[in-house]
């Protein structure tokens, strides 16, 4: 791929980024469920602020090809954080979590987008062992 090209795939995946943070503020803001969510809004302003150096290295176009890796991980680290800012991956916001694997298989082979998904499923398998933990449930972690 042309650096040109890659620089124009840069500029839409940053642009879909700050689609996906606006709406996971939004579902985020109207989960009927809502608990503190402070650490969340902080990941996302963390997450906005992030998207917007990278929008610099882009303009000034500083922006190897690593770094698309890397904003790809990054965005897969965000997404397992946000879940467990926003309660765990029990909910509706797990969803959130394919637009990093999306965009990694888009630009990437089907190893780097399925170690992607690894990661995110990892983190929700772990934050969902660490609920029912807390909870002091006693019977069976895999039962619904």
């Amino acid at each position: 791929m042309r650096e040109e090209d890659s620089l124009a795939v840069d500029w839409v995946v940053w642009g879909m980024r700050w689609a996906w943070l606006a709406c996971l503020l939004f579902f985020a803001f109207f989960n009927p469920t809502r608990e503190d969510l402070s650490l969340a809004f902080l990941l996302l302003g963390g997450a906005a602020a992030y998207n917007l150096i990278l929008a610099l290295l882009l303009y000034f176009k500083l922006f190897p090809p690593v770094l698309s890796f890397l904003a790809s991980l990054a965005d897969v680290l965000f997404s397992a954080a946000f879940l467990y800012a926003s309660g765990g991956g029990t909910g509706p916001l797990i969803l959130f979590g394919l637009f990093p694997i999306l965009v990694t298989g888009f630009r990437y082979d089907v190893i780097t987008s399925l170690s992607m998904a690894a990661i995110l499923v990892l983190a929700s398998g772990i934050f969902y062992f660490l609920e029912w933990y807390e909870t002091g449930q006693t019977g069976n972690a895999f039962s619904l």
